[in-house]
């Protein structure tokens, strides 16, 4: 749904950041009557002269344009850097500054920090992209908090009809401070595009026999693998919330896997100790009797699924064909049991413990790539001199190897190096080579964070 505006309500709209969501955005603008500038690193002179926009290499003439709007579409990463360098003297004292980053409470601190007092602001996330609202935006979540608006009543006009552009398209409008918005954002955005991205590492593809649920699974895939690392690792390092839900992510697959190691537990309890009936196997919490720790991975859970699968797999106790005997060459090791499989010589190991594997991989890839990234910032500023050089990212996205041991918790203590300016990072002796560590120092992914103000390194919430 579109309306043309008319002459008296057309704005002047300025994109700062004109690349794929830049103009995707501008498409919109034009097409609903609005002039659109736009200025960027990158020229882009023949991609606006098509949408029908304005392209000024130069951000002195673009602000000295006067945009009645200047909209921020940089990503995450760049956008103070962007903000410090706009000639903001050159902009008319009354210009509206809008932000459309996926995080709110980040730029909401930041453009009231950066920006003079005269102008206006207003955090914005419109909860689509160039992929998810290529056709019509009906229905669409488009979220906002107008921050800081002058008493002019023109001002307010303004405001309004900005928001109006997004409510003739069909957007569902959300007036929701900032601050909710990241708490809620870190369970609706940041678990989606981890779980995309795990899905997307383990190359999953369509079937034969496809489900609606795994459809819905690709689609999940297919609508984060767009997206930049840049994107998604701005998503965890200024979000506050997101430590926690990766956190919670972890403990949830830790749970399942439990589960489900747990009843095979009991299913060969049953066959070792027949006489002891159900009292033997009866399950424990979460659906099992043994605990399923992180060192015991999937590949567990496959050959012990062979004592329920395979009715011809008898069950011993681990000594092999005999007590304290060597193992016959039919025997399989089994979650602390050994199968022999009478039959075909071999405890068959289930396609879905290989799946289940997969999974637990690709997540730690993900996460592998977080922490990888979170060491480089971590680098560059113990190595100030070397520049990009010292913290330069392997493979995967980081330079550090993030082991299973290696928890989500460290992932947020780690990130207070990037998001705490007060923060100084030096290597894990304490207050000195080899001594006792100050109070004020944390550990923190191989590092420890000196919190120059508050005393620690503050673990994101």
């Amino acid at each position: 749904m579109s309306t043309k505006l008319s002459k008296d309500k057309a704005l002047t709209v300025g994109i700062v950041g004109f690349g794929t969501f830049g103009q995707f955005m501008a498409r919109r603008f034009v097409q609903a009557g609005h002039r659109v500038i736009a200025t960027s690193r990158t020229p882009y002179f023949a991609e606006a002269a098509a949408l029908g926009a304005e392209y000024y290499e130069d951000a002195d003439d673009f602000c000295e344009e006067h945009p009645d709007v200047v909209v921020l579409a940089t990503s995450i990463l760049s956008t103070e850097p962007v903000v410090r360098a706009l000639p903001l003297a050159r902009l008319k004292r009354s210009t509206l500054f809008v932000d459309v980053l996926s995080v709110k409470v980040f730029p909401k601190q930041l453009l009231l920090r950066l920006l003079p007092p005269e102008v206006d602001i207003l955090c914005t996330h419109p909860m689509f992209g160039p992929d998810s609202g290529k056709g019509s935006w009906e229905g669409l979540n488009f979220m906002y908090e107008a921050v800081r608006l002058g008493d002019d009543p023109r001002r307010a006009a303004r405001l309004e009809n900005f928001l109006a552009f997004f409510r003739g398209q069909g957007c569902r409008m959300v007036e929701m401070s900032c601050e909710e918005h990241d708490r809620q954002a870190a369970s609706t955005q940041f678990v989606t595009h981890t779980v995309g991205r795990m899905l997307g590492a383990m190359e999953l593809g369509s079937t034969d026999i496809n489900t609606r649920g795994y459809e819905a699974l690709l689609q999940l895939v297919e609508n984060t693998r767009h997206d930049s690392f840049d994107l998604y690792y701005g998503l965890f390092l200024y979000n506050t919330n997101a430590t926690d839900e990766l956190e919670r992510l972890e403990q949830a697959f830790d749970v399942v896997k439990k589960q489900l190691l747990g009843r095979l537990h009991d299913i060969a309890r049953k066959q070792l100790f027949p006489a002891d009936g159900d009292a033997a196997a009866a399950p424990a919490a979460n659906g099992g009797s043994a605990p399923a720790s992180r060192s015991s991975s999937a590949a567990s859970l496959g050959r012990a699924a062979a004592v329920a699968g395979a009715p011809s797999a008898a069950v011993t106790l681990g000594g092999g064909a005999g007590a304290g005997g060597p193992k016959a060459p039919r025997e399989q090791e089994a979650g602390g049991f050994t199968l022999v499989d009478k039959e075909a010589g071999a405890a068959a190991r289930p396609q879905a413990a290989d799946e289940l594997e997969r999974l637990e991989q690709a997540f730690d890839v993900v996460k592998k790539q977080l922490l990888g990234r979170l060491h480089d910032i971590a680098r560059k500023q113990l190595f100030p001199a070397d520049g990009d050089a010292a913290a330069a990212p392997a493979a995967n996205g980081g330079s550090a190897p993030a082991s299973r041991s290696s928890s989500a918790a460290s992932l947020g203590r780690a990130a207070a190096v990037a998001g705490a300016p007060s923060a100084a990072v030096t290597l894990g002796g304490g207050a000195g080579a080899g001594g006792p560590k100050a109070p004020r120092e944390q550990e923190a992914g191989g590092f420890t964070l000196v919190d120059k103000e508050a005393g620690a390194a503050a673990r994101p919430q």
